[in-house]
């Protein structure tokens, strides 16, 4: 027995002897609360010196235009909520976060598809506009300060979670754009609104792998 258990000990000793001492994540709520405030002082900040649209006043009696940007906060945050709690692996069983999220932002997207049916006049390829850049610019900092927490976690969906993270960012650059543009022609909204954050989401799905990994 004596010899059993002193094997027993060995093994055990072979199997942590490179363990060191970690620091456990905060709760995830703990984690997005302050990202998302900084992310969004960070777009308040953009608006302010890219200005805000002439008819924004007159904007917030349009149901339909207050209905898009609520509908897109909350597929914002519910993709950052999601996103942080994929950091651990069995996401504290909270996945229903998941199936939440993505019906979100099939609705987002359910809704752009319908107003483009509904309302375009022309794809606007033929030009170019600061609102490109201005949703590189909205996008940025937000976008690389999120990458960074997810890095802290250890997630077994990278793919997923890339997804949550650039719709979380997304969203509130769209919400920048929305207020600072004073354009609602659905054709300039989808390609230098929406394009941007696709390309975004491009690049960091090619190079996220790298990011999110055991």
């Amino acid at each position: 027995m004596v010899r059993v258990a002193k094997e027993t000990s060995n093994i055990i000793d072979d199997l942590t002897s490179e363990l060191e001492p970690v620091k456990t994540l905060k709760h995830p709520i703990k984690r997005a609360l302050p990202w998302f405030i900084f992310a969004i002082l960070y777009v308040l900040s953009g608006i302010f010196l890219l200005g805000v649209r002439g008819d924004f006043i007159s904007k917030l009696n349009d149901s339909t235009y207050i209905f898009e940007m609520s509908l897109v906060l909350v597929m914002s945050v519910s993709a950052t909520m999601c996103s942080l709690w994929m950091c651990i692996p069995d996401m504290r069983g909270q996945k229903w976060l998941v199936a939440t999220s993505l019906t979100l932002i099939l609705v987002v997207l359910a809704w752009i598809i319908t107003q483009a049916v509904m309302n375009i006049d022309h794809t606007p390829f033929g030009y170019w506009s600061h609102c490109f850049s201005d949703a590189v610019f909205f996008g940025l900092l937000p976008a690389a300060s999120i990458v960074f927490m997810s890095m802290k976690g250890r997630t077994i969906q990278p793919y997923l979670m890339i997804l949550m993270n650039v719709i979380a960012v997304s969203g509130l650059g769209y919400i920048g754009l929305r207020i600072t543009c004073a354009s609602d022609d659905i054709g300039h909204i989808c390609v230098f609104h929406i394009l941007p954050y696709i390309a975004l989401g491009a690049v960091i799905g090619a190079i996220g792998r790298r990011f999110y990994r055991w």
